[in-house]
């Protein structure tokens, strides 16, 4: 019986030790979504950058539920046509349904240059919490000297609230679609994750276990009245 427990055992605390491991960024989830099935977009889009000697912007709108969320990444259908490849967004606040605070910005590089496009990943540069029941706006941000041209490519969902900028002038509504993108998050009511260091310990120290218990079992007698 005792000999049974002890291989038992075992497999028992291998798979613990996989189950730990395996315990970052699963909290992970999106906080809003835009694209179609299969993350399809519209193939038309809003032209953001310089436009004809004029910076031209735009944003979408997208309201946080169910929990707050720690954000962590955005992600916007973009294509690349001429000047620097690179683009700056960012988070703002809403403003009585426009865009207002610059909450944070982010730059990505590398944006697909051939029809339709592609979708491009920003990541978070500092903590920012976006509340439940809270409205927000991921717009881009391309201001003088940047020359960069690029279209946002609208949704394909019938979603509307696109904002608009002509240089530093106010924000506007538009009459297209919103541009197309995703939010993603972290839950702040979500149970913490050990940090990576504490895993290794834990691991470790499960990972010991399973020696001390294979090194018991060819102790044991073979049989046990």
């Amino acid at each position: 019986m005792l000999k049974t427990m002890i291989h038992d055992g075992v497999p028992r605390l291998a798979a613990l030790v996989l189950l730990f491991s395996g315990c970052l960024g699963a909290t992970t989830a999106t906080v809003f979504t835009n694209f179609g099935p299969g993350d399809s977009f519209d193939s038309q889009g809003r032209t953001v950058g310089k436009v004809s000697g004029t910076y031209n912007n735009a944003g979408g709108q997208f309201t946080v539920s169910g929990s707050d969320f720690n954000f962590t990444s955005a992600e916007a259908a973009l294509q690349y046509f001429s000047g620097a490849n690179q683009v700056t967004f960012g988070i703002r606040s809403d403003a009585s349904g426009l865009p207002g605070t610059l909450l944070q910005t982010f730059v990505a590089t590398n944006i697909p240059s051939v029809s339709p496009g592609g979708i491009v990943l920003f990541n978070a540069t500092a903590p920012l919490v976006l509340s439940a029941g809270s409205t927000y706006w991921l717009t881009s941000e391309q201001y003088s000297p940047n020359d960069t041209q690029v279209s946002w490519r609208y949704n394909n969902q019938g979603s509307a609230g696109l904002s608009i900028r002509i240089s530093t002038g106010a924000w506007v509504n538009g009459s297209q679609p919103t541009p197309a993108f995703r939010i993603n998050g972290e839950s702040v009511d979500a149970p913490a994750v050990p940090e990576p260091g504490s895993l290794s310990l834990l691991a470790l120290g499960a990972a010991g276990m399973v020696v001390h218990c294979q090194r018991r079992s060819l102790k044991l007698p073979k049989r046990l009245n």
